[in-house]
């Protein structure tokens, strides 16, 4: 009977267990089924809020594309800075923070998070980037995330690609006197120029001609001087230069001034890169050589020097080896003064020629350098006057300059460096004659100077013809200064600059052999000499394009009060090589204050919009709901050619 009760108890205890099992597995069951909606419930609504929230946002882009992009003005985005939506005057705006949205008896949380876009391209191209790249940032689109969140669940998260939509173009086709854009803003000024700009013929811009262009040797020595005596094993002297090709140099030369006692002394010569406008301190390639004599003073590489145009480079000279220079053994480079800046051969400016010093450290000496470079093609390149002299005009003493010219031009004046020996003045005037030697035809015999014009300092003095004279191409001409009245004691000066009569020298001076300085003496015929250039220049004019110009727009409204999203700026036209067409932008909304900026948002010379195919417009115009714009287009040339630009276009939107 015991174990009988025992067994009921155990199977009592067991029918209890599974109830209570089966209880356990409907419990849940019935609970699920009678909260289920309300959760279905809240996560409708909460997907609702979210969709509303896009819907919203899709309102304000198109009202406007700076509320989204300037939210509230300013550039804070980002999951640290959250915003919502409100409704303030019958229509939605953007608050900060997030937002609780109360709704039957629950506290949704809703929050708009906008990231800025970058894109695989630049300026907006390409597919969109996981990782945005400040860089190739897409100011057209952004990353909007809606999240809306409740009690502890999942929040419901929406994210979606925001695009400005309503764009349109603002584009410039023609500046002679015709709007030529669409949309363009009439009045009383429909561009405003600098004289620099030729509008003259439809559908384009480049840079005017200027009225006279000097052309001739600019180059003066008034004196030859001592770069630097090498009078110690520390002491170096370098001359520095702007490479005028490419190439493998395997020989220098440099003009030795004077040498002492230097027969036992090997300096070394050769070629440095450039390193903060100094020598690097590594050869390229250097020679030795030992020297007791003045004069050029040719050096052989051991290696060539790779050398790459438009590179600034260091012909240094320092102690080698051999006895000590002192103070009574030593070598003096030469060079000459003024700094001229300028490469004799054709005059282009070499802004970087200069020589320097070193005993410690190094110092700009502000001398012209004088030296040589040599080729493994077998050409030179370098500056080879030496030498200066001053020659006198009076009586039968005439100084000129035979040259010939490759392109027919148009003379205007000359401008000759000249003075007088002495006071009193000369007896008579300073004369010009220029003779086309092809037909022995005088085409001007004027007087250039009087007597009071010039003083005993030589300086540029400017004569302009009674008319403008053609010189035919091919034709060569002299150009000859006298005073018949004037005697050997009072006359007048011009420089002359030379250079030893070889051909690797005489090659490198003003325009080689075209052009070469040819005199008289005692009424003897002229002779010309081929090593020798007077320092004289001749007024061309329109032989060359302005170096720069700048045009700047009328004003376009863009017609949004609230302001504008400024999209791309992109222009069509030509720059030969040596030219640029660069562009600033200005906007605001009182069609009166024009700070011009590039795409960095400065007004620095460096920061200008140069990509023609399209380039992103800085979105700082964006703030303060600016709505008028104008461009300022800058062309820059090279003297010999010039940029044409043949459209303009800014693209734009709401």
């Amino acid at each position: 009977m015991k174990k009988l009760r025992g067994q009921l108890l155990v199977e009592t205890i067991i029918s209890l267990g599974v109830l209570a099992v089966i209880l356990a597995a409907i419990t849940p069951l019935f609970m699920v089924a009678t909260t289920s909606p309300q959760e279905a419930w809240k996560k409708e609504t909460a997907e609702d809020l979210a969709k509303e929230t896009l819907a919203g946002l899709k309102a304000l882009k198109e009202e406007n594309w700076n509320n989204i992009y300037r939210p509230l003005g300013t550039a804070n985005k980002g999951e640290d800075n959250p915003y919502h939506l409100t409704i303030e005057t019958g229509k939605w705006v953007l608050a900060t923070d997030s937002q609780t949205v109360p709704l039957n008896g629950t506290n949704f949380n809703r929050s708009i998070v906008i990231n800025n876009i970058s894109r695989t391209g630049l300026n907006g191209a390409g597919e969109i980037e996981q990782i945005f790249t400040p860089a190739r940032e897409d100011p057209s689109t952004q990353k909007i995330t809606i999240q809306v969140s409740w009690e502890n669940r999942p929040p419901i998260k929406l994210e979606e690609y925001l695009g400005r939509w309503q764009n349109d173009i603002w584009e410039q086709t023609d500046w002679a006197g015709n709007p030529g854009l669409f949309d363009w803003v009439l009045g009383s000024n429909r561009y405003f120029s600098s004289s620099q700009i030729d509008n003259s013929t439809p559908g384009s811009i480049k840079l005017a001609k200027t009225g006279s262009t000097p052309y001739g040797n600019s180059f003066i020595i008034n004196t030859p001087t001592i770069l630097y005596r090498l009078s110690s094993a520390t002491r170096k002297a370098s001359m520095r230069f702007t490479a005028q090709k490419s190439g493998s140099v395997n020989q220098v030369r440099a003009y030795i001034s004077r040498a002492n006692n230097s027969g036992n002394i090997t300096y070394r010569y050769g070629l440095q890169a450039d390193s903060g406008n100094q020598p690097s301190g590594t050869w390229l390639a250097f020679g030795t050589a030992r020297t007791s004599a003045t004069g050029w003073l040719t050096v052989n590489l051991s290696s060539a020097a790779p050398l790459v145009a438009g590179q600034i480079y260091h012909l240094v000279v320092e102690f080698d080896s051999g006895q000590q220079p002192s103070n009574s053994r030593y070598i003096e480079i030469r060079a000459s003064s003024p700094l001229n800046n300028i490469y004799p051969l054709n005059g282009q400016a070499d802004p970087n020629a200069n020589s320097l010093t070193y005993a410690g450290t190094w110092q700009v000496a502000n001398y012209q350098p004088i030296y040589l470079l040599r080729f493994s093609d077998g050409t030179f390149e370098g500056n080879p006057y030496d030498n200066s002299a001053i020659s006198p005009i009076y009586q039968n003493n005439i100084e000129g300059e035979k040259f010939t010219l490759a392109t027919e031009e148009t003379l205007t004046g000359i401008n000759v460096y000249v003075g007088k020996s002495r006071n009193p003045n000369p007896a008579d005037s300073l004369k010009v004659k220029l003779t086309d030697l092809n037909d022995n035809s005088v085409l001007a015999d004027e007087q250039f100077l009087a007597p009071t014009d010039v003083s005993t300092t030589l300086a540029w003095k400017t004569h302009n013809f009674a008319s403008q004279i053609t010189l035919l191409a091919n034709h060569t001409f002299r150009l000859e200064f006298y005073s018949p009245g004037s005697n050997n004691r009072n006359y007048y000066n011009v420089l002359d600059v030379s250079t030893p009569n070889n051909p690797e020298y005489v090659g490198l001076t003003w325009q080689g052999t075209d052009a070469v300085a040819t005199r008289s003496t005692g009424g003897n015929p002229f002779t010309d000499l081929t090593f020798v250039d007077l320092v004289y220049q001749l007024l061309l004019s329109g032989s060359s394009y302005a170096q720069q110009g700048e045009l700047i727009s009328s004003s376009f409204n863009l017609g949004n009060f609230a302001g504008n999203g400024f999209n791309k700026i992109s222009w069509q036209g030509t720059t030969p090589s040596g030219t640029t067409i660069k562009f600033k932008l200005a906007a605001n909304k009182d069609n009166a204050t024009w700070n011009f900026v590039g795409p960095n948002g400065t007004e620095a010379a460096n920061d200008n919009y140069t990509y023609s195919a399209g380039e992103n417009i800085w979105q700082g115009f964006g703030i303060g709901a600016n709505y008028y714009l104008r461009y300022k287009v800058i062309l820059e040339a090279n003297g010999t050619n010039t940029p044409t630009l043949d459209w303009i276009r800014i693209n734009w939107a709401k």
